[in-house]
Order: structure tokens, then C-alpha cells, then sequence
């Protein structure tokens, strides 16, 4: 650890070595350019021009980045109330014993102790597939290959984090299944611990000057209810946050070097983002991110980046996901395979869906599927599963739509605080803020990842599987250290320069998250308290829909 003197009577805090490089590199920024600013600013007086100049105030300067024991000592705390939330949602969810006629080897029990959260039913039975027989899965009886088969329709995704899950099953498996299904619960909470972790340096590394983006991004990631639900139960989408955390640093460490990228750096980039896809699919997300940070260096370093870079992170993102596209289309005949075929433009086309102000309604639906109805849902399941929660809070059900709003509003606002803060952010910092080029490029590159993820839910809903709308926020999450920089960027724009100011701010934002944590797992256990269990014999019905 390094120390270095930030002014403001900070001269005796501790920095990380990236904070302080990318301090002193601002310091020894020339003053030439507030200057010639000062004096374009500054108009004659008098008659025929040949006034005073009134010089303009001086530019703010820069303020200390937040102490590193200050930070560590936030990001200690929330992990500390996130472990503890994170019993309360795996506790939550009940286990039950249900009859798979259609899932199991034939010959054998058809009963299963299974969680009856999002899906744990389907990442089990993959688990179980590679543990006792060494194989994926099928994902429907029809492409069964033998009856000693499992089936599940997570079968779609690859199997990176199914193989280290079914070795700590096969580790395990003596201490009973009760057991088992709480340790696998337990692992993607250590993964969402990854994520916090991550996402927090990312964010301190990109503004160490905000303290709401510094300090209030672990609490963000950590008491989002969506985030703490996903990371509560078994599924693989943790693991592959996590893996995408990390190539999201790696890609603000990049932004932020004075050095330019190397072929090694990018290659290992591509070796991240390609086993956070192996995991699932969900996380190429962050595809387009990466195209936005190495199109960025490329033009900040032209003289000193070669073709080797773009093509180092292409080849071994290719290397990594070949083999899967690869199975995937010779078992399947497509790369891209989908359990689910249940469109929302089944009967209609897309023009004929987007002129309906009356929406349309899917076959087998129980709502009218609209566009505004699509961004209520999309906006609040981001935040909690309100698909779970919307029969606890007060006026359901025809109070819904306003909750929904709420979240929605919640999001323009953070848009239009971006929209409107971002012309005036070099005189609010000095030339400091969103307006240096790195701090542009890194919010470019977040946008992207969540514009991303947004666009393939949209095209999932309209041409896969139109039930994803009611639990979006299931797939958003995955975008959390992205979504979260940008919010809490918007929110930082709202306080005073005083750092005080700002560290207030963080921690109100904390606060406020940590309370409506609290209020969200209690809905949760209380939604499984009054559904304590799901039909005890479930069959799959055609095209791999699960009946029941």
C-alpha cells in the first residue's frame, strides 16, 4: 500500500496504488486549458470592445479520493449484514420432495428433494446429471437418448458451473440432501460476495473522487433485493456474475492505466468474459462493454496499440465458447438452443403488436402484454421480485401498477440526472468529473453492457419465452456492477462538492437500501410461509414447458 498526499488536510491517509497513480496523474494536469477557457469565458466592457476582461473563478479543484481504511472499513460492514440477510433468503425457500416422472432415470425413484425457488428444481437435476452419470443432461423427453437419462431444460446452458457444483455434491452427498441443497445455496452466496467485492473496487477505481460511487456500491449490489434473492438460491447465474465482475474491473483497471493495453491483458480479458459465458450465456453482456473500453484505448493510445490487443481478447473469447457452440449444434442443431417456445408475437406480427395500444395477450397468458406494461415489469423486478412480493404490499391488486411506477420513475430520473449533469460535469470537478475521457468512456461502457442486456430480454420476450417479462429483473441483475455505477453516478451529481457532503449522501443511499432489504426478505418469507410447496407430482408437458 502506498500513501500520498491528496490535500485537504488528507496528507496521512493510505491509498491503494491505483488511486494514488491516477491522483498524482491528475495533479500534473497543465493549467493552460482552464485559462484559455477563463479567457474565451470573459467578454470586453465599455464602448467599442476596449473594456476590462473580468477574469472567470478559478476551476474547483479535484477533491481526495476516499481513504482506503474508510472504504475497506464500509465494504466490511456490508458484508457482514449481507451474510447475515443472505440466511434469512436461503432459509427462506422450503425444500420438498416432489415426483419428476419425466426428469428422472427410468427404473429408479421417481421422488426428488428439491428447493422450490426460481428454477432450483431444473439446476439440480443438471447437477445431479453430471454427478452420477457423468453427462449433461437432455433437455426435453423427446431428445432423450436412452431412459437412464435426466432431463432439464436448463439444459440450454453450459455446464462450467454444474461440473464445480457437482463435485461438491459428490463431496457431500454422505451428509444427506438437506444438507447438500443448503451448502449449494451457500456457494452462490459466497458468489454474490464476489460480485460485491468486485463491483466495489471497480467503482472506487473509476470515480475515487464521488464517495456515493466509491462507498455506497457495495451496499447498492449487496442490499438490492433482486441481487440478495438470485444469490439466496441455487442457480448458476452467481457464478457467472461473478466471473463478469471481474472482467468488468479488469476493464476499468484498463481506462484507468497510464499504460497502454497489452495483447496479455486483453487475452485474459477474453479468457474472463469466455468462462463467465461458459457459466451462462447471460453474461456476454458485457461484450459490447469490452468493445467500448478497447475502441477507447485504441483511440487514446493509437501510437501504442497494435492489432494484436482487439485480437488477443476475439481469440480467446472464440477459443473459450467454441467448444460449447460447437456441441450445442451438433446435439442440437443450433448453437443457441432454447427449452422454451412460447413467443409473445406467436400470433401476430411485429408492426401489428407495436400499433395495438391494447397490447396483446400470448396464448396460455393471464395478462395483456403491453409495451408500458413491459417497462413496469422490466423497471421493478430490477430492483425485487415483485412477481413474489406484489401480494403483500398495501392496495394489491389495483395499487400494482403504481408500485411498478415508482421504479420506473425511479429510473428516468437517474437517466435524466446523467442527461443533465453531463455538460456541466468539468466545471462542477474541474475538468475532473464525468467529462474526462476516462471517466466518459467508463459510463459509455456501462450503458452499453445494460443497454445490452435490456435489448436481449426484449428480443427473448418477443421471439423465446414472453413470461420472461413478469421476472426480468432476473437477467438485469446480472448487469449489477454496470446499472449500479450508473445510478449511484446520477445520485453523487445531487450533493454539494463538500466530500462530507457526498459521504452523507453514501450513506443515506445505504441506509435506505439496507431498510428495504429488510422489508423484502420479510415478504419473502412470508410468500413462502403461505406457499409452502408446489404440486408433489409434476410432469413436462410438450416443447420441455413444465407443467405445474
Amino acid at each position: 500500500m502506498s500513501s500520498s498526499g491528496a490535500g485537504g488536510g488528507c496528507e496521512n491517509l493510505r491509498f491503494g496504488p491505483e488511486i494514488t497513480r491516477q491522483m498524482a496523474r491528475r495533479k500534473q494536469t497543465p493549467a493552460k486549458a482552464p485559462a484559455a477557457a477563463a479567457d474565451r469565458r470573459s467578454a470586453p466592457q465599455g464602448a467599442g470592445g476596449g473594456g476590462v476582461r473580468e477574469a472567470s473563478p478559478p476551476p474547483l479543484p479535484a477533491p481526495p479520493p476516499v481513504p482506503e481504511r474508510l472504504w475497506r472499513g464500509v465494504l466490511a460492514a456490508t458484508l457482514l449484514a449481507y451474510f447475515v440477510i443472505q440466511i434469512l433468503y436461503l432459509t427462506a425457500t422450503p425444500l420438498q420432495t416432489i415426483t419428476l416422472p419425466d426428469n428422472l432415470p427410468q427404473g429408479g425413484s421417481q421422488d426428488l428433494l428439491v428447493g422450490i425457488g426460481p428454477d432450483e428444481k431444473e439446476h439440480f437435476l443438471y447437477i445431479l446429471s453430471l454427478a452420477n452419470r457423468g453427462r449433461l443432461p437432455a433437455p426435453d423427453p423427446p431428445r432423450r437418448r436412452s431412459s437412464e437419462e435426466y432431463v432439464s431444460y436448463q439444459a440450454q446452458h453450459p455446464p462450467l458451473f454444474y461440473v464445480a457444483a457437482a463435485g461438491i455434491y459428490r463431496a457431500a452427498s454422505g451428509a444427506g440432501l438437506p444438507f447438500v441443497w443448503y451448502l449449494l445455496r451457500a456457494l452462490c452466496a459466497a458468489c454474490g460476495a464476489v460480485v460485491i467485492v468486485l463491483a466495489a473496487r471497480a467503482a472506487r477505481l473509476a470515480f475515487p473522487e464521488r464517495p456515493v460511487v466509491a462507498l455506497a456500491t457495495a451496499p447498492f449490489v449487496a442490499f438490492l433485493p433482486m441481487f440478495g434473492h438470485m444469490t439466496g438460491n441455487l442457480s448458476n447465474e452467481p457464478a457467472a456474475m461473478a466471473l463478469g465482475a471481474w472482467a468488468w474491473l479488469q476493464m476499468v483497471r484498463m481506462v484507468r492505466s497510464d499504460a497502454a493495453p497489452t495483447a496479455r491483458g486483453a487475452a485474459l480479458l477474453g479468457v474472463t468474459l469466455g468462462l463467465a459465458a461458459l457459466t451462462r450465456l447471460t453474461a456476454l453482456l458485457w461484450l459490447p462493454c469490452a468493445v467500448v473500453v478497447l475502441a477507447y484505448l485504441a483511440a487514446r493510445d493509437r501510437p501504442r496499440v497494435s492489432l494484436r490487443v482487439p485480437l488477443a481478447f476475439a481469440g480467446c473469447l472464440a477459443l473459450c465458447l467454441a467448444p460449447w457452440f460447437l456441441y450445442s449444434q451438433s446435439a442440437y442443431g443450433t448453437p443457441f438452443l432454447r427449452t422454451f417456445d412460447r413467443p409473445l408475437l406467436a400470433d401476430v406480427s411485429l408492426a401489428q403488436y407495436l400499433a395495438d395500444p391494447a397490447g396483446h395477450a400470448p396464448p396460455n397468458a393471464v395478462f395483456v402484454v403491453t409495451p408500458l406494461a413491459t417497462a413496469l415489469w422490466y423497471a421493478s423486478t430490477s430492483w425485487w421480485p415483485f412477481w413474489l412480493l406484489q401480494f403483500y404490499l398495501p392496495g394489491f391488486p389495483n395499487a400494482a401498477m403504481a408500485w411498478q411506477a415508482l421504479f420506473l420513475l425511479l429510473a428516468v430520473f437517474a437517466g435524466l440526472l446523467l442527461f443533465l449533469h453531463a455538460s456541466r460535469a468539468r466545471r462542477e470537478r474541474g475538468g475532473q468529473g464525468m467529462d474526462d475521457g476516462a471517466g466518459r468512456a467508463l459510463l459509455w461502457a456501462a450503458g452499453a453492457a445494460l443497454g445490452f442486456c435490456l435489448l436481449a430480454l426484449v428480443q427473448q420476450q418477443l421471439y423465446s419465452d414472453w413470461n420472461v417479462v413478469v421476472s426480468a429483473g432476473r437477467y438485469t441483475v446480472a448487469a449489477v456492477p454496470a446499472w449500479a455505477l450508473l445510478f449511484l453516478f446520477a445520485v453523487s451529481t445531487l450533493a454539494p462538492h463538500p466530500p462530507g457532503a457526498q459521504r452523507a449522501l453514501a450513506g443515506f443511499v445505504a441506509a435506505l437500501l439496507l431498510i428495504f432489504d429488510l422489508f423484502a426478505v420479510s415478504l419473502v418469507r412470508r410468500f413462502y410461509r403461505d406457499n409452502p410447496a408446489q404440486p408433489a407430482v409434476q410432469r413436462i408437458e410438450a416443447r420441455g414447458e413444465p407443467a405445474g
